[in-house]
């Protein structure tokens, strides 16, 4: 895409109603925080026994937070894993070396879908991984035919995530498994956290329905008709030190990024968010 082209894409972003996250991911490409690095990462990592000094030390963190959420579903052998947001497809690849089971992806970017398919095929995992263009919160599966959903980092671009709970029950077989990791931006207080909220919605891809504590979080997973609902506040080693890794490469990150994305999105290192990791169960059978 030229120069002028992406500006008009980033102006077509910007001045719509509300945030698109097909576009915002289609028009960021194949940027991500690490251009120095071979595989391209994209999550904030889990930083338990990883130096945030270490400028290379985000990749070990993302690997570190992808076996996080893929232990919290308890994966076993012959599982469907469906992996929602699945990204350039670096957890998907992740979940089918470590576990040798067979992950579907959905992502609403054609864009970053396109890098996943070369990635997987690079990595020999194509006959594992099947990716797809879809919304997960109308996920294009049939009911009951997934053993455990997952998903990194990506919710919180959902819209909103109270409809991808209830899809992630429906496509999950009676006593499947849902485990994630979200970035929970929480309620805007007064009109300067208001108009800071506006903007890491636009920046970021977050429809505004979504800021709210990790208690309305939980609250609404069980609503959606999930139990042994568990969640717990992992931002001390995640958000935390992945900010304090954010500054030490600020520089080497701006590289090869359009203005127009990442100068704005500097607002979530200041605006208050939390960090959940989750797990839950569909009930061994459909109550009726």
């Amino acid at each position: 895409m030229s120069w002028s082209a992406n500006w008009r894409g980033w102006w077509t972003y910007w001045s719509a109603d509300k945030p698109d996250a097909a576009l915002h991911y289609d028009l960021r490409g194949d940027t991500t925080m690490t251009s120095w690095l071979k595989t391209p990462l994209a999550n904030m990592g889990w930083w338990d026994g990883v130096d945030p000094e270490d400028p290379d030390g985000i990749e070990s963190a993302n690997e570190a937070l992808f076996d996080l959420v893929a232990d919290g579903a308890g994966i076993e052998e012959g599982d469907r894993v469906l992996d929602a947001g699945a990204g350039f497809g670096t957890n998907a690849i992740r979940i089918a070396e470590r576990h040798g089971v067979r992950v579907t992806g959905v992502n609403v970017s054609k864009v970053q879908t396109d890098i996943a398919i070369r990635l997987i095929h690079e990595a020999g995992h194509e006959d594992q991984i099947e990716l797809l263009v879809a919304d997960a919160t109308q996920l294009p599966l049939p009911s009951e035919t997934v053993d455990r959903v997952v998903s990194v980092e990506a919710a919180f671009h959902f819209d909103d995530r109270a409809l991808f709970f209830s899809e992630a029950l429906r496509v999950l077989v009676p006593g499947g498994r849902l485990s994630l990791v979200d970035l929970v931006p929480l309620p805007p207080t007064g009109p300067v956290a208001r108009a800071a909220a506006k903007l890491l919605s636009r920046s970021l891809a977050i429809p505004t329905g979504n800021f709210y504590t990790i208690d309305e979080y939980t609250r609404l997973v069980e609503q959606s008709g999930f139990i042994d609902v568990s969640a717990e506040s992992i931002h001390d080693r995640t958000y935390r030190p992945f900010r304090h890794w954010v500054w030490k490469t600020v520089f080497r990150q701006m590289r090869g990024k359009h203005p127009a994305f990442a100068i704005p999105s500097m607002v979530y290192l200041f605006y208050p968010v939390d960090y959940v990791r989750l797990t839950a169960s569909k009930p061994p059978t459909e109550v009726t």
